[in-house]
């Protein structure tokens, strides 16, 4: 499988980014956001689920578990219901957009990633070797030659792949290993994102913070772009129209990656931003902010 890199520039656009927080409440530090239609779900730093809805915030409390970190589509894009990770607690599960926990299930090993796929979620444990698979018969167990899973995905012709540590490695859903990439020294990735939009390609995403680059993963190669010093990927999401958004410059700019030639930068305009996940239905973008101890939307509209 080849590897290439390429270098993209960055450009800064005349236009600022305006964000709307929300406080998270009883669930403190945001740890994922999920972008819904016109709404969002969102995890914290204790056991339960947030959810903003015409501008209120709601937290439904879990009774079970530890606590939800990790959000995927659980019903179809922007439909509301969510999947989420619950490391600590060694489980996943459903919670609906009125806030009902069901479908919860064991995962050992901290399931901590999860691969978006409203109908076959993909979650990996992050100290240990298995990728669980949930489907319309129940749960999966796929076994993987690493000792941990860093981030996972679907890609294309039904293969799955996933990050551990510097290794980009594809396996089928019945557990043979495919294709595998030695990344630089120094990887650290903790999400792959598919672009389901492309339906030629269906692309996998990654960014890495350390290295400043955005990675896509093709059927037969892997392509890095380098960004220049400091631009500081953290998060990344799938737009409106197939390009990536990512969050960077230490939370205080969103980039759009435009056709794989270069990153528009909107500096946020909102004082002591901290953009760090990020979530995209149409036009509307969601985030974390940890710092602020809350998420925030903003709209993208003629950017």
């Amino acid at each position: 499988m080849k590897f290439e890199r390429k270098e993209v520039e960055v450009v800064r656009s005349p236009l600022a980014l305006r964000t709307k927080r929300f406080a998270t409440g009883a669930l403190g530090k945001p740890a994922d956001v999920l972008a819904t239609f016109g709404d969002a779900l969102f995890t914290g730093a204790s056991n339960g689920v947030g959810s903003v809805h015409d501008g209120k915030v709601t937290v439904y409390n879990r009774t079970e578990g530890k606590r939800p970190c990790r959000l995927a589509e659980g019903n179809g894009p922007g439909l509301g219901a969510a999947w989420y990770t619950d490391p600590d607690g060694d489980s996943i599960g459903k919670v609906s957009a009125d806030g009902e926990f069901v479908s919860a299930m064991k995962a050992d090993g901290g399931p901590a990633s999860i691969g978006a796929d409203p109908y076959r979620p993909l979650f990996a444990s992050s100290n240990g070797s298995t990728i669980y698979l949930v489907g319309s018969e129940g749960m999966k167990r796929i076994s993987c030659p690493h000792p941990r899973i860093d981030a996972v995905s679907w890609g294309q012709f039904e293969m799955i792949w996933y990050v551990s540590g510097s290794v980009l490695q594809s396996i089928t859903y019945t557990g043979v290993s495919g294709r595998k990439v030695d990344l630089p020294s120094g990887t650290r990735i903790d999400t792959l994102v598919r672009n389901r939009n492309d339906i030629l390609e269906h692309p996998v995403y990654y960014c890495d913070t350390r290295r400043d680059v955005i990675g896509r993963i093709l059927d037969e190669r892997v392509i890095e772009y380098q960004l220049p010093a400091g631009t500081g990927p953290r998060a990344l999401t799938i737009g409106l129209h197939s390009n990536p958004w990512f969050t960077g410059r230490g939370g205080q700019s969103l980039f759009q990656f435009e056709y794989h030639k270069r990153a528009i930068e909107y500096v946020c305009s909102t004082p002591g931003s901290d953009l760090t996940r990020v979530s995209a239905f149409n036009d509307d973008m969601w985030f974390t902010e940890p710092a602020a101890d809350s998420i925030s939307s903003a709209s993208v509209a003629g950017f």
